[in-house]
């Protein structure tokens, strides 16, 4: 079943679509999609220096951590994980995010700032960790200043639905708000594409068919 086919749905008779919170659920076609303007905020934030994807076959983790400002070369005050099915990563972080990452990408460009990848702060030992999952991601900037907000929805009430019908307990239910620096941002999206490729490769036909054509990037755009 997709989780999250879209961010609007077809059009359809107003029978077949149902609104619970957030979700508008295709009740025909099985697929949800989010209502952006109904999105609760997180009430939860973390500030972050640094961040970075760990990714391997069938795993998807944004890491993101805080800097001991004692001790920057040895060690993180505190780690963030928030974890992905490598399906949600590819239909809710980085396909749907695509215009809005060439837009960040051209106010970055205007700073002599290079990309700088967080994974080597990220290896370091952390003083506190702490690990959610996340099913929905909603980004914004402002300036400088940027946020990404992670969403999730409990798979016992997706699997409800699907057999039942039952939308009793399926809520999209805000996790917590990460904020950054659009510069940490931009080398994220950066490191984006490289791990939607390769999920791409290996992704089951059963999960794949129902994921979005491959976004392009700007260099196949111009080719």
């Amino acid at each position: 079943m997709t989780k999250f086919k879209a961010r609007g749905l077809p059009q359809q008779p107003a029978e077949a679509i149902k609104q619970v919170g957030a979700l508008r659920l295709d009740m025909a076609g099985q697929s949800l999609a989010v209502d952006l303007g109904k999105l609760d905020p997180p009430e939860r934030a973390y500030d972050a220096d640094v961040a970075f994807i760990d990714h391997r076959v069938g795993s998807v983790t944004l890491l993101f951590g805080k800097i001991d400002r004692d001790a920057p070369e040895e060690r993180l005050r505190n780690r963030l994980e928030i974890r992905y099915p490598p399906e949600d990563f590819l239909t809710t972080f980085w396909g749907p995010s695509l215009k809005f990452t060439r837009s960040l990408a051209r106010l970055v460009e205007t700073w002599p700032l290079p990309v700088e990848s967080g994974e080597a702060a990220l290896r370091l030992p952390a003083s506190q960790s702490h690990s959610e999952w996340a099913s929905f991601t909603y980004m914004s900037h402002s300036g400088t200043d940027a946020a990404i907000d992670f969403y999730h929805v409990s798979s016992s009430a997706l699997a409800r639905w699907q057999q039942a019908r039952e939308t009793t307990h399926l809520k999209l239910r805000p996790i917590l708000r990460v904020q950054v620096s659009i510069f940490t941002l931009h080398a994220l999206l950066v490191q984006a594409e490289v791990v939607d490729k390769a999920i791409r490769q290996y992704l089951p036909t059963a999960l794949r068919r129902d994921l979005p054509a491959a976004p392009e990037t700007d260099s196949e755009t111009e080719a």
